[in-house]
């Protein structure tokens, strides 16, 4: 069975697949070390940062390279086919000895995505294990359908509503995706998952890309999505075609401060209180 198939056959049978490598420890280090020196400047708390939190990709040349990169692709392309878009990237971090948590959840129900042809991956840009608040998944409850949920809006929850699954779940039955820097995991949108607090002594640093088939459509209003391999020939999404040159340069952030409003709106539909990233707050936002 060739790798491609093998892949596939996995993440089918457990809605998950991990470790599949991306990089060296290295290599990683040095991306790893870009990051850590915005994040040394930055006037916010990352998970409230806008540009850590949504559609990183546009504003930092080191995501714009990691959602382009060929072992990611190749991974992906086992999965869903040859043609790939990126809905959404974002950092995940849990500071040492803090209470940040990410509550079980199923990417589908609040993103309302049809058919089912989106992975989540989860790249390891700092050793993620159980100490340090890795995720965790329950194989096979991809195959469970649609899960209630509630929507908690925890202050800790990482979440943007704090949404949780409110049916019974058998946590010893929960597998911890335990990453190196360099590693990634991919997992389906309707496999349950989440994470604990970071107890460990050094930060977990995540880079989380969404990537979706061309045929796929969300409820909500019309967003962008950037093409990374294949073609579109559905154009359910408008095309984010604009690359960083550099990070942070204006034209960059101009088209991810445009991109964002929808986006805003989109993932907030359907919820009775406006999420930790609201419309409103976006339109206020001011660098």
């Amino acid at each position: 069975m060739t790798y491609a198939a093998t892949l596939k056959a996995a993440y089918d049978e457990k809605g998950y697949v991990f470790p599949v490598t991306v990089m060296a420890a290295e290599e990683m280090a040095e991306i790893r070390a870009l990051l850590e020196g915005y994040l040394a400047t930055a006037d916010c708390d990352p998970k409230d940062d806008f540009l850590l939190q949504f559609k990183v990709h546009m504003v930092f040349t080191w995501a714009d390279a990691l959602i382009r990169h060929p072992a990611v692709l190749d991974a992906v392309e086992a999965l869903i086919g040859p043609d790939i878009l990126v809905w959404n990237t974002a950092v995940m971090m849990k500071k040492p000895h803090e209470r940040d948590f990410v509550t079980y959840h199923q990417d589908v129900l609040y993103w309302g995505n049809r058919p089912n042809h989106v992975v989540g991956a989860w790249v390891a840009l700092a050793d993620s294990t159980p100490e340090s608040g890795c995720v965790r998944v329950f194989s096979g409850s991809h195959k469970r359908g649609i899960l209630p949920h509630t929507d908690t809006f925890g202050a800790d929850n990482m979440l943007s509503r704090g949404q949780e699954v409110s049916a019974d779940l058998d946590e010893a039955m929960a597998v911890d995706m335990v990453l190196r820097p360099g590693e990634m995991s991919l997992h389906h949108t309707r496999t349950v998952h989440g994470s604990r607090p970071n107890r460990s002594g050094a930060p977990r640093l995540g880079f989380v890309i969404t990537f979706m088939a061309p045929a796929t459509t969300m409820m909500g209003p019309r967003t962008g999505a950037t093409l990374v391999r294949g073609v579109d020939t559905h154009g359910h999404f408008d095309p984010e075609d604009a690359r960083p040159a550099a990070d942070l340069d204006p034209a960059g952030v101009a088209a991810h401060d445009l991109a964002m409003q929808p986006f805003a709106a989109a993932i907030n539909v359907g919820a009775e209180v406006d999420g930790r990233v609201s419309p409103a707050r976006i339109a206020g936002d001011s660098r």
